[in-house]
């Protein structure tokens, strides 16, 4: 599977080749130029989906079978009719054509303006859960999470004035004394909350989640991350790992998420959405041997997806 956004192609041979009948090429907003009269700019055996491509030069745009497309632009074209278990007319002609947003970005270079969660580690304290929230609330925009490994016990609340969390492939594991025991009602490890006025988001990235360690034990009944707050949501560079965690759920009135690069593993390792919320994926890897995504009021957008 391949899936592109803002491919700019010059080339006299065809930009796209699709030569397997299991493949699957998604292409969205792209140029292909270059090519001849004689040649095509897209080939396609298998699945593809594609959207808003301007093709220069090209005899065919597109190729699929006996069928071949002569455009210039390339509106939107469905190779397959979508699987579903209500019938969505529009989506067959042109998918459901759910408006992009680009992921939130934020970098802060003064050193000053970070807070480290290692640094206000105490000598009493029976896990990190106090250090992560000490840096927190200590009122920078920026906390980062030097490498090493982390013990939770109990939920941290991103608050306050923090717009980013950085992880350096950080590892975040299980405490002793932790208080996640509850099935039924899964507390969260991060509960994002609305944040001061003036910050329009969080971001939180570089963080392996490992429940099962350091024992193996299979007692944490949590969330991973609860996204409590009106304002966006930054998941990037993320794994969740554990057989009694979920990855991630949405409260009533959740503010946007954005996922990239994040994957997620074990046998409750669901994204639920239950309450309506705009969503943009890319590079999304929900892995379970059961439902992967639990989608109630959502509206997901997704660009690269492996299960």
């Amino acid at each position: 599977m391949v899936a592109v956004r803002r491919l700019t192609s010059r080339n006299s041979a065809p930009a796209v080749r699709n030569s397997s009948k299991a493949g699957l090429v998604i292409l969205l907003d792209s140029r292909l130029s270059g090519g001849g009269p004689a040649e095509t700019a897209i080939t396609n055996h298998g699945a593809c989906y594609i959207r808003d491509v301007t093709v220069e030069g090209y005899g065919v745009a597109l190729k699929q079978g006996d069928r071949a497309l002569r455009t210039q632009h390339i509106d939107a074209y469905v190779s397959h009719p979508p699987v579903a278990r209500t019938a969505i007319p529009e989506a067959g002609k042109r998918g459901l054509d759910i408006p992009v947003e680009e992921t939130p970005d934020y970098w802060n270079p003064d050193v000053d303006e970070w807070a480290s969660v290692s640094d206000f580690r105490r000598e009493r304290d029976v896990d990190d859960t106090a250090s992560f929230q000490r840096a927190i609330d200590r009122g920078k925009p920026g906390v980062v999470v030097p490498t090493g490994r982390y013990l939770i016990g109990d939920t941290v609340f991103v608050r306050g004035t923090v717009r980013h969390i950085l992880g350096c492939d950080s590892r975040i594991n299980r405490s002793p004394k932790h208080t996640f025991q509850n099935k039924e009602q899964r507390k969260p490890l991060f509960r994002i909350e609305t944040p001061a006025e003036g910050v329009p988001g969080v971001i939180v990235e570089r963080l392996w989640i490992d429940v099962w360690r350091p024992a193996y034990k299979k007692d944490v009944h949590a969330v991973a991350f609860e996204h409590a707050s009106r304002k966006s949501l930054t998941l990037r560079s993320i794994t969740i790992w554990g057989d009694t965690i979920t990855a991630y759920r949405n409260t009533p009135a959740a503010g946007k998420l954005f996922i990239e690069d994040v994957c997620s593993t074990g046998k409750v390792a669901e994204f639920r959405f239950d309450h309506p919320q705009q969503v943009w994926a890319r590079q999304w890897n929900p892995e379970r041997p059961d439902v992967m995504i639990v989608n109630r009021a959502a509206t997901i957008w997704c660009l690269g997806m492996k299960s």
